[in-house]
């Protein structure tokens, strides 16, 4: 916490303390200019760049790398933009040019505001070597790049373009290492090489743009930062690759002396999207990613020893049947996450009532569910000890996911749409406290497979789980709703236990949801230990909460945790791992 107060309040300090002179520049011969005279002399300086008339582009301004990597006297650097007059942003065209004043013997700030930057170039970083798949291109910030030992360079308020192939590889690896799951944090540990501190908070993820609102790596700081691809017909600034429309130029790799024209990006290092990655906005999205990832050569590519986690960002509420089409038995190949984005609402994914929508065919592997309302929960009969099917059924042992017994789904910040009994059984378990299990033996064939129960908050309307494990699913923040309203008169069908005294009826609700963390590439950047929030939300109706030793904490989200009697609802902390030894991808 500490840390995290002191990397933002250098920002304001350095910009609080940066004092004249002001220049104003209009070319990318008087920017480069300015800067290499800063580099030179050092101290503190402003510049501001006229974006007037057009962007400012250093396509002709020259450089040496060489040459500057002799010294670059420390001091700090702030570089604005004001919109032009008709609202337009100001832009600072790269060029595909990097390395100007790329080392510091002494230590410098650079502060950037309100910049859009376009035609950054990529470059490679060294490999792990343990790593047979490629991974990523780099192209965050190589303009004037961060210095991880000498320099700190903050981005405020600013616009960063990227290929779609990196914005996508950045998305995969920051839902990758900002995970609560254990298993998938020890992908990452044995990935990644380096175990530098990060800490982001996200705003906005979409399929071809990423808000921050704070991020912090080795180098540098981002705040109200947001990361733009490059095919994205429909992008609010009209910045694109010429084959959708715009007029960027296209992508290349850095040159080491700066200034060259290197190779350009081979295509598959520019549009198409990380192999591990579905970005899911809609149900035909849904199908073909979990057809995808139902296909064996995609095991190929690994990560040395390690098989990679096949990860669907579902953005949209979807559907396994929707249009016709519908998703039915698919083998999956390797281990999947299912992930929806960090926001308040969990998108819902609908089963539509069928069974062994997706198969889990080896023993070890393993499917993890986050940040997603699950629908259309097929009820299904609970079979006998013999094997044999009983008249009983229940939805809560999610049919549409073909697993063994021993087979657990892995969930975080999930919500369980349940048949209505279900749902009541459940509640007049909550109900009755300590004597959950014991106190209603008609109850005993629902209960019984439940092996982990801590209620936080419970009434007709939804009950809060902290961990739940049972039917086959573990997991932390579950949520269950039943899929037709409860009345309450219903509510009353199994009386609470005589002489339990651990229930409080309260006047307030609350709901848990699941703020998402990203990381941030720059330069070598590997990263590590991401705070990971919940975010308080509000819900209807007369709440009831377990028993004292059942409470646990919420951190602050985008608003104040709301408290519940002497319960708090929990923040949650992931550690995560970033490489040095992959190419990066950007926004």
């Amino acid at each position: 916490m500490f840390a995290d107060v002191l990397l933002r309040g250098l920002g304001i300090l350095f910009l609080g303390q940066l004092a004249s002179p002001t220049i104003l520049v209009s070319t990318g011969d008087d920017f480069v200019s300015a800067v290499r005279k800063f580099g030179r002399e050092g101290g503190q300086l402003e510049l501001q760049l006229d974006t007037a008339a057009a962007a400012i582009s250093v396509a002709n301004a020259t450089w040496s790398v060489e040459e500057q990597q002799q010294g670059f006297n420390g001091g700090t650097l702030l570089i604005t933009a004001a919109p032009s007059e008709d609202g337009k942003p100001g832009v600072l065209d790269a060029a595909m040019k990097s390395g100007l004043a790329p080392e510091a013997t002494e230590p410098t700030v650079q502060i950037w505001r309100d910049i859009v930057f376009i035609n950054l170039c990529s470059k490679e970083l060294d490999y792990n070597p343990s790593i047979d798949y490629e991974g990523l291109v780099a192209n965050n910030m190589y303009l004037m790049p961060r210095n991880m030992v000498g320099s700190r360079v903050q981005r405020r308020d600013s616009v960063v373009y990227t290929t779609f192939h990196e914005y996508s590889g950045l998305v995969y690896w920051v839902t990758l290492d900002t995970l609560p799951f254990p298993d998938l944090q020890k992908l990452a540990r044995k990935v990644f090489r380096v175990d530098w501190e990060s800490q982001v908070d996200v705003a906005h993820l979409g399929v071809f743009s990423m808000t921050v609102d704070f991020w912090s790596t080795a180098g540098g700081e981002d705040f109200n930062v947001t990361f733009r691809a490059t095919n994205n017909p429909h992008d609010p600034l009209e910045f694109m690759l010429p084959e959708f429309g715009g007029s960027l130029m296209p992508h290349r790799l850095c040159a080491a002396d700066g200034n060259s024209s290197d190779q350009f990006l081979p295509e598959e290092m520019v549009n198409p999207s990380y192999p591990f990655l579905w970005m899911v906005d809609g149900s035909a999205q849904l199908r073909d990613a979990l057809r995808s990832m139902s296909q064996s050569k995609l095991t190929d590519q690994r990560f040395g020893e390690e098989d990679p986690v096949a990860i669907a960002t579902i953005l949209d509420d979807v559907s396994v049947a929707d249009g016709g089409d519908v998703l039915e038995q698919i083998p999956l190949q390797w281990d999947v996450l299912l992930n929806g984005p960090p926001s308040l609402r969990r998108p819902v994914l609908d089963f539509a009532d069928k069974e062994d929508v997706l198969s889990m065919d080896t023993a070890d592997l393993k499917i993890f569910i986050r940040n997603l309302e699950l629908r259309g929960l097929k009820s299904t009969a609970i079979l006998n000890e013999d094997g044999t099917a009983s008249t009983q059924s229940t939805s809560l042992q999610l049919a549409a996911i073909a697993h063994r017994d021993r087979q657990l789904l892995h969930m975080h910040g999930v919500t369980l749409e349940v048949a209505k009994s279900d749902f009541l059984r459940l509640l007049s378990a909550a109900r009755r406290g300590s004597q959950w299990k014991s106190g209603a033996p008609a109850d005993a064939h629902l209960l019984e497979p439940i092996t982990v129960w801590k209620p936080v908050a419970f009434n007709r309307s939804v009950i809060e789980f902290e961990e739940y494990s049972g039917w086959g699913i573990e997991g932390k923040d579950i949520r269950f709703v039943s899929a037709t309203p409860v009345l309450d008169s219903e509510v009353l069908m199994a009386p609470q236990s005589q002489g339990d005294k651990d229930e409080v009826a309260l006047g307030v609700g609350i709901g848990v949801g699941v703020g998402g963390g990203l990381i941030l590439i720059a330069i070598l950047i590997g990263l590590a230990v991401v705070r990971k929030r919940r975010i308080s939300r509000m819900l209807p109706g007369d709440w009831q909460v377990g028993d004292a030793s059942q409470f646990f904490q919420m951190g602050a989200g985008r608003g104040p945790a709301v408290q519940v009697g002497q319960c708090q609802c929990a923040r949650h902390a992931a550690n995560w791992i970033r490489h040095s030894a992959m190419r990066e991808t950007r926004d």
